[in-house]
């Protein structure tokens, strides 16, 4: 069996990576995203990756998983505004605090709605299509009960629960995360929660709307069981 993480940016799927390279079942891809995944390729049975769904979409995807028929995916989600909010914050260039080194296009209310909205696309026809290879991960439920749910996941892929898969910081190659948090950081659920201190108040600076960004992402709040704008 083989798995890959797939997600939208910011919505766990580092940390989901890591978490599974801690399995011995598997071999994690010496690059830390493999941007190429659906490009034609037949994966060995205990491969490991991830990609951003940045990079594909769901006919690409679906005849990835026809080739690779063992393969699972894990598919990262986390509530849709904190999604917004960290990719508004880390798309900046290095200059401006963030993790790029050029502008990113989801560091917009605009551009990161539009990741979202594609995201949400593409997991909705893989879950009609492929329900029985998907294991939805949703980063607060492993932030706040990290050992519980780390079983859940070996139990749903299949996978013998191994002890060192808890150890996920030790593992995590992308340098800015392992530099900024150190262990499991709560303080990463719920951000929206407190905008007049998101990101050392970041945007406060802001003249954005988020009441109208965070109401254009009601659909994927319900849909992945987030509570409401309150």
């Amino acid at each position: 069996m083989s798995v890959v993480v797939l997600g939208c940016g910011r919505s766990g799927t580092n940390m989901a990576l890591e978490i599974l390279s801690g399995n011995s079942h598997l071999k994690t891809d010496s690059v830390i995203e493999n941007k190429f995944l659906c490009k034609g390729n037949v994966y060995p049975g205990n491969y490991l990756t991830k990609c951003d769904t940045t990079y594909f979409n769901y006919k690409e995807l679906d005849a990835l998983l026809c080739r690779n028929p063992n393969m699972k995916i894990v598919w990262c989600i986390r509530d849709p505004r904190d999604i917004c909010l960290s990719n508004m914050r880390r798309g900046e260039t290095f200059k401006n605090g963030g993790d790029c080194p050029v502008f990113c296009s989801t560091s917009t209310p605009k551009g990161s709605l539009e990741n979202i909205q594609k995201m949400f696309n593409v997991f909705l026809q893989v879950e009609k299509s492929h329900s029985n290879r998907l294991y939805l991960f949703k980063m607060e439920d492993f932030i706040l009960t990290m050992e519980e749910n780390v079983k859940t996941m070996c139990q749903a892929l299949g996978l013998p629960y191994d002890k060192r898969m808890l150890n996920f910081m030790d593992r995590m190659r992308n340098n800015l995360k392992k530099k900024r948090y150190n262990g499991i950081d709560k303080s990463q659920v719920g951000i929206w929660r407190d905008l007049d201190r998101a990101y050392d108040g970041y945007f406060n600076s802001k003249e954005y709307d988020l009441q109208s960004l965070f109401k254009s992402l009601e659909e994927y709040i319900t849909y992945f069981g987030y509570e409401g704008n309150k």
